[in-house]
């Protein structure tokens, strides 16, 4: 059971729907460029099952695609992971005793996780992060993980010499790439896009404020997004005293461009693309090819964390 780290490897890997993807990161003078970037495509979907009950498809086949992948990397002591996020659980919590550490802030996360939902927490991996900017009481945001699922990774990697650092979800590694951008967008919403999932993050002044993910059958997805964006603006409106979202910024494996920006301009929305290349240099063979890099967008943020 841990709250996140303050340090983390420039390298990453993420399990995607349906492909996977490797990055490293290099550091200089403040600026992020990203030095090799790698993929393998899944002729299957690498998750079965929603958080808890998730399941990562880890057979002979995908164990060969994974370990070529990590390959690719060289002799890497530790990368942090990016899971999709219908294969993890995520709150937003508020606690009444903002000086509470250690086993008593592990212990009222605990609780209060207890009474939201008839969760088995004995067969989860709990993450937690104090978000910033709490005033009174304390928020945090809690991430729940199969125990199982998380620890046939870290076997996994473990037998090739390599220790797992940070896990965490694809929409929150993407979401710490993006903050620079988040923080000047007023309250906004970042989206990202899968082949069978969507997920809609809130932000308010900069902060996350809100989360959800939803399946979707491909010809649905972009009308069940303006839908859920509309409800989202409405909610933050009526519940979280926002002014309404000034920006929508979209990426992922499943985001086909200007089809997904043209509807929610017509709907109302400024949307945008969350593009890689304004948040790291990149390398020749991956400028310009916009789904490409948003099959690494996560991983590069999970490898950005500082």
């Amino acid at each position: 059971m841990i709250g996140f780290r303050t340090k983390y490897p420039p390298v990453s890997i993420e399990i995607g729907d349906g492909y996977a993807s490797a990055v490293r990161l290099q550091r200089s003078k403040g600026d992020m460029s990203l030095a090799e970037w790698h993929r393998v495509n899944f002729p299957f979907r690498s998750v079965e099952g929603d958080d808890l009950g998730a399941e990562l498809l880890l057979d002979d086949d995908m164990r060969l695609r994974l370990g070529d992948l990590a390959d690719t990397l060289g002799r890497v002591k530790r990368l942090s992971l990016v899971l999709p996020d219908t294969a993890v659980r995520t709150f937003f919590l508020e606690l009444e005793n903002p000086a509470a550490t250690g086993k008593e802030l592990v212990d009222m996360i605990r609780f209060k996780l207890s009474r939201l939902v008839p969760i088995n927490l004995e067969a989860a991996v709990l993450a937690y992060h104090r978000l910033p900017g709490s005033s009174g009481g304390a928020n945090y945001l809690a991430v729940l993980t199969s125990k199982r699922m998380t620890a046939g990774l870290e076997d996994f990697f473990s037998s090739r010499g390599t220790r797992l650092g940070l896990i965490e979800s694809a929409s929150l590694a993407a979401a710490n790439l993006a903050s620079p951008t988040l923080e000047n967008a007023g309250d906004s919403a970042v989206v990202r896009v899968a082949l069978h999932y969507f997920t809609i993050n809130l932000f308010l002044g900069g902060e996350l404020a809100f989360g959800r993910t939803r399946h979707f059958a491909p010809e649905q997805s972009q009308t069940m997004i303006t839908h859920e964006l509309r409800t989202l603006n409405l909610f933050a409106q009526d519940k979280l005293g926002s002014e309404g979202l000034k920006a929508i910024y979209l990426y992922g494996s499943g985001f086909k461009g200007n089809g997904f920006l043209t509807m929610l301009t017509e709907a109302g929305f400024d949307a945008h693309a969350l593009e890689l290349e304004k948040f790291a240099e990149l390398p020749a063979d991956l400028r310009n090819r916009p789904e490409d890099q948003g099959t690494v967008l996560a991983a590069v943020g999970a490898a950005g964390r500082s």
